[in-house]
């Protein structure tokens, strides 16, 4: 194998078998959940089962404790990773409490630790990504040099005195858990550099707009089998995702449920509620969300008087009696 790098920086544990599952685990629409799920469970999800499928059983009885796992996928054209780790426990496990609400068929489930959400290097993680299109497949080391690669990058990760994880049964925002006014205090003001952004990459703000524009056509497409129907809302050069004039419900959507997605919405639904006021008068709010977010995340935004509707399998739903979603057609 020819390559520049030193033979030590590419080494893998002997014995160890590298396997890549795709987060996407029923081959539906449900991907975000699963992801957050993976997230929040420091697991690996195979929704085929075990005695009905191939690849059911491949991931329960190929895969072995001390092994890895890549939680990714090829998602058009471009990796979508999630996260990996290695596999704990002797059995694969199968709790149904586990899977999304709309969703019964969960197969099995392999817990990992440690867990990293560290991004692998793009090019050995794509190349690796565009050969294997399967639920779950096999990375072997000697098959190709980005293979090794990749397998090795992983290794190394494990050997860090500081693990990039995320800690199990923690919320990904402190300020959002319950009991969140316990921890609010003031402090003096003193600049030690720390601002609250974060880095989006042209490809990561490509990646939200496309999900957002699906999810509003889906929306769309939904509320016309009930008769309505969506605009859109100009306010000179700004312009909300959908106003349905009817029934006076200013909708804005977003890509995620995490907390600077619904932040940015609610200020956007604010100041188009604003800007509009005159002509169209006080509308009814709400944030268009892929997943249902949890009651305790959203809870702040009850005296704000915004409402959230989100896709559940092929309908859609809302925390507002209805106000937005309709009845229970499919997509």
């Amino acid at each position: 194998m020819a390559t520049n790098e030193h033979p030590r920086s590419l080494s893998v544990r002997e014995g160890r078998r590298f396997w890549c599952v795709s987060p996407n685990v029923n081959n539906d629409r449900l991907a975000t959940e699963w992801k957050r799920l993976v997230l929040l469970k420091h697991a690996a999800f195979m929704g085929y089962r075990p005695d009905g499928h191939t690849i059911g059983r491949r991931f329960v009885e190929e895969i072995r404790k001390g092994d890895m796992i890549l939680i990714a996928r090829q998602h058009k054209t471009e990796p979508d990773f999630v996260a990996f780790g290695v596999v704990q426990g002797d059995k694969a496990e199968t709790r149904m409490r586990h899977v999304p609400p709309e969703d019964g068929n969960l197969g099995s489930l392999w817990r990992l630790k440690p867990f990293h959400t560290r991004r692998p290097p793009v090019g050995p993680l794509a190349s690796v990504l565009r050969r294997h299109k399967m639920s779950l497949v096999e990375i072997v080391p000697d098959r190709s040099p980005d293979h090794r690669k990749l397998c090795a990058w992983m290794e190394r990760q494990l050997r860090r005195k500081r693990h990039h994880v995320i800690q199990r049964h923690r919320p990904a925002d402190p300020g959002m858990r319950q009991g969140a006014d316990n921890d609010i205090s003031l402090h003096l003001f003193i600049d030690r550099g720390k601002r609250e952004y974060r880095r989006h990459t042209r490809s990561t703000i490509q990646n939200a707009l496309k999900t957002e524009w699906t999810l509003l056509q889906d929306y769309k497409r939904w509320l016309r089998r009930q008769d309505r129907h969506l605009k859109v809302g100009r306010y000179g050069r700004l312009q909300s995702d959908a106003y349905e004039e009817a029934n006076k419900n200013l909708i804005e959507a977003k890509s995620s449920i995490k907390r600077e997605y619904v932040r940015m919405g609610v200020g956007q639904l604010l100041d188009y509620s604003y800007q509009g006021r005159r002509k169209f008068g006080r509308p009814n709010m709400a944030l268009l969300l892929p997943v249902r977010p949890r009651a305790w995340s959203i809870k702040w935004l009850k005296p704000l008087k915004i409402s959230v509707v989100w896709r559940e399998g092929r309908i859609f739903r809302d925390n507002a009696k209805g106000r937005f979603s309709g009845g229970d057609q499919s997509i």
